[in-house]
Formats: C-alpha cells, sequence, structure tokens
C-alpha cells in the first residue's frame, strides 16, 4: 500500500492479485509511508531536514529523516518530536540545529558535531524540556549566540564544547529553567561572552 502517495508502498502491507487495487503500488521500497518526502528518490536540495524518529534514534539513519538524507554542513536541522536523538560517532557537519518539542540530543563519546553558521543562533535549544548532553566535542563556529538553552546543557567530564566569533554570546540559559551542568571544557573564543 502507498499511503502516503509518493508511489512507492510500505513493504509490510501487500495484495496478492491480477491488478492492485486502489492506494496500492507496485513498488514496495518506502521506508516510511506516513511521509511523503521519504522515499528511495529523496530531494535532498532542500536546505533543512526534520528528524522524524522513523526507525530509531541513530543520527546516521536516513529514514530517520525528511526527507531521507543524512544531514550535511549546508543543512538547517530541526528535532521537534520529543524523541532523543544521539550522534554516537563519527564528524557531522551542520549549519544550524534546532531542538523542540521535549527533544534531546546526546552527542555520544566518539562524537563531534561541528555547526557552522552566518547568522542566528547555532545550536538552539527551544523549550522548557529539552536537553543536551555532550560527551564528545561540540564546535559552534559564527552565528550571533552560540549555544542557547531553555532548559538544560549537560556538559560531562572528558567532553569539550568550543565557540568561537558568535557576536553576542557564547553560551545563553534563557527563561526560568535554563541551567548548565559542566563536568568538561567550555572554551569561548572572539567577541563572544558566556
Amino acid at each position: 500500500a502507498d499511503s502516503d502517495g509518493d508511489g512507492y508502498g510500505d513493504p509490510a502491507v501487500s495484495f496478492v492479485g491480477c491488478s492492485a487495487p486502489s492506494g496500492y503500488v507496485s513498488d514496495n521500497s518506502d521506508c516510511n509511508d506516513s511521509d511523503p518526502t521519504v522515499n528511495p528518490n529523496p530531494d535532498c536540495s532542500t536546505t533543512t531536514r526534520t528528524w522524524t524518529g522513523h526507525i530509531s534514534t541513530d543520527w546516521n539513519e536516513a529514514c530517520n529523516w525528511s526527507p531521507n538524507c543524512v544531514p550535511t554542513s549546508s543543512n538547517e536541522v530541526i528535532i521537534s518530536n520529543g524523541d532523543e536523538v544521539t550522534i554516537s560517532s563519527g564528524i557531522v557537519d551542520l549549519k544550524r540545529i534546532t531542538l523542540t518539542g521535549g527533544s534531546n540530543l546526546v552527542v555520544g563519546n566518539d562524537a563531534v558535531l561541528n555547526i557552522s553558521t552566518n547568522s542566528g543562533h547555532g545550536l538552539y535549544a527551544d523549550c522548557s524540556t529539552c536537553l543536551l548532553t555532550n560527551n564528545g566535542e561540540i564546535n559552534i563556529t559564527g552565528g550571533s549566540r552560540g549555544l542557547v538553552s531553555d532548559h538544560e546543557i549537560i556538559n560531562n567530564v572528558g567532553a569539550t564544547i568550543n565557540v568561537t566569533n558568535n557576536n553576542n554570546s557564547c553560551i545563553s540559559l534563557w527563561g526560568h529553567n535554563g541551567t548548565s551542568s559542566n563536568y568538561g571544557t567550555i572554551n569561548c573564543y572572539g567577541t563572544a561572552t558566556t
């Protein structure tokens, strides 16, 4: 069946017969049949990637994104469905990332998150329950503010956050719930202040 109308069907929903009934297609290779932008032929030219978490919490699983393309350095990322998303290892390069809706981002021990933006916030946790947990390395360059949180930032032992050349601030804790627990290293370079 092709529930989202993108021409690709859900492999878990099939029909055996001489001709397909309405809503069914012959190609059953859709990994997320509830989102028409997720299919075997995605448009990866769009600049924004939205987390769906359809398959797992793994950052590098393409079917967790809409469209189903793992984000790159030219992409802005939105995680808004309340999931905990994990960058377990490797190097991830982004333009910007925004957490909303109670979402959590975990940067693993063997992971590096690089954010390079020309304007706005590099990493923005825009909700009173969003959580950023860093066990690896986060590097934010450019923008008006490096890291902004309305809730909690945890920088664990051995972890590093580097913020460079931000116009207004290195790390901003907003709202009534903004807290930071730093057990690692935070470096602010350039004109930014903490």
